[in-house]
């Protein structure tokens, strides 16, 4: 950021934060990037096995960005910590969410290193939003839903969430989906497909991104209202 504003000469008006089709990583550093562009407030609640088991992590004084507005664009492929991090920018209003609705996957995974050269991958814990937001299962809807042309043409199937895999965990804030009543018995409601389809790689960031090209007529929008009110 620091390089951007030096090639600018100080000229910039915003930031554009893509997370799109980014499967998550380091817990830590998801807080720490959400940390670095919010000045207050809470970033990420986790909860543990036990309902007792709550710890809020907030945010620590100073914005990298010094108060410029920020767009994060978000797709079916932003997942996990990518998700911490977008769900902790919008519950704090520090950016417009731009994209498509996410994954849908909040867990917090322990790697437990084994003899021989294995590891147990564990789920210790799940996270929400700062509001307390339920992610897992269900995903983060943008503030602004753009969805590319050549995206919705290409989908062919539905994105696999965390909820459509095996033993996955449920969502506590999702009450269970009743069946039609003309249904026979033992019958289970089937949710219908929700398609969030994730740009392809090679075209982020590519003349045709046209998610790219709303984000920044979004910064520009958010620069000039600033401006205004400044004035």
């Amino acid at each position: 950021m620091q390089n951007l504003r030096q090639k600018t000469g100080s000229k910039l008006i915003g930031f554009v934060l893509d997370l799109r089709n980014n499967p998550g990583g380091s817990f830590d550093a998801a807080v720490a990037v959400a940390d670095a562009f919010i000045d207050k407030g809470d970033i990420v609640v986790v909860k543990g096995r036990k309902a007792a088991n709550v710890k809020r992590i907030s945010a620590t004084p100073g914005d990298l960005a010094k108060g410029l507005p920020l767009v994060a664009l978000v797709n079916g492929g932003t997942a996990r910590e990518a998700e911490l991090v977008a769900g902790a920018l919008q519950d704090n209003h520090r950016a417009v969410l731009l994209g498509s609705k996410t994954l849908g996957e909040s867990s917090i995974v322990s790697v437990i290193p084994l003899s021989g050269g294995g590891a147990i991958r564990l789920t210790t814990a799940r996270f929400t939003t700062p509001s307390g937001r339920e992610i897992r299962g269900k995903g983060l809807d943008p503030d602004l839903a753009v969805t590319s042309l050549k995206l919705a043409r290409l989908a062919q199937g539905r994105i696999r969430r965390e909820a459509d895999l095996p033993g996955a965990l449920k969502n506590p804030d999702q009450a269970a989906a009743k069946p039609p009543a003309d249904a026979p018995p033992g019958a289970t409601a089937t949710p219908a497909p929700d398609e969030s389809p994730a740009v392809a790689t090679e075209d982020i960031g590519s003349a045709s991104d046209e998610q790219l090209i709303q984000a920044m007529d979004v910064l520009r929008g958010l620069s000039l209202i600033g401006r205004r009110a400044a004035g």
